[in-house]
């Protein structure tokens, strides 16, 4: 591990990111059976403690009007507010979102279900989703900063120099390495909206810094059940080589 990495490490410990999960959005399945099917996991963060309850619901396209059935098969016995945020979120799952059947069925023996599933275009049978709804405000993509260290390494200044904070839009720490302050400004879907540095950075930070951490997206929000948009702030600390004054 690089020394910018620990430095950043640090600087994010508040965000206990979650390692099996790094995708909003639902992948494509492809199916060829009348079996029940998990879809990938949804999570939404909130203020409401819940113990790390999971909630699972069941899913039932309807082949002849096309709309999807949705039943909580294990509401939370006291949290109604996030039952009822859990059937919002799986009630905005649309007949497009769920599995295709695969139509390759060539030299393959079917027996008389998968032939009625091989003329549909979607899976007809049940699926379950299973929600989440963690209390802390996590990562859903992470950016990657393995180059950032050398990127920003020329904005360092030497140690202990008179020139170490003559640029205002650089601020160094106590080690004199670059540290400042980014709140993000995200939108109800997880999205960066907007950007804010403590202190301002500079334009040719700025151009370097910006669309690694636009990258970034968070797990939606709710407050009290209601999707909402908030801010969080993250401190981040670039690690500077401690250089001798060659000045005379």
């Amino acid at each position: 591990m690089n020394k910018y990495w620990q430095g950043f490490a640090q600087s994010i410990i508040l965000f206990n990111v979650l390692s099996f999960s790094s995708k909003i959005a639902a992948d494509q399945i492809i199916v060829m059976s009348n079996t029940r099917k998990d879809l990938p996991i949804k999570i939404e963060s909130t203020d409401i403690a819940n113990q790390d309850y999971i909630w699972q619901l069941e899913i039932s396209p309807n082949q002849q009007t096309r709309q999807i059935q949705i039943k909580l098969m294990n509401p939370h016995p006291t949290q109604r507010i996030l039952n009822r945020r859990a059937l919002e979120i799986a009630n905005t799952i649309t007949l497009t979102q769920l599995p295709q059947v695969n139509n390759d069925f060539k030299n393959k023996t079917l027996n008389l279900d998968e032939e009625n599933i091989a003329r549909t275009t979607y899976y007809y049978g049940k699926y379950s989703l299973f929600i989440k709804f963690p209390k802390s405000i996590d990562y859903a993509i992470k950016p990657h900063f393995s180059q950032l260290q050398t990127m920003l390494e020329p904005f360092c200044q030497p140690i202990n120099t008179k020139i170490a904070n003559s640029n205002p839009n650089v601020r160094f720490d106590s080690q004199g390495n670059i540290a400042l302050n980014v709140t993000f400004l995200v939108g109800t879907e997880g999205q960066i909206r907007k950007l804010e540095y403590m202190p301002n950075i500079n334009h040719d930070i700025k151009i370097i810094l910006e669309p690694l951490l636009k990258k970034i997206r968070f797990y939606p929000r709710n407050i009290a059940g209601v999707l909402t948009s908030f801010s969080i702030q993250q401190p981040i600390i670039i690690q500077c080589h401690a250089v001798k004054n060659e000045m005379t």
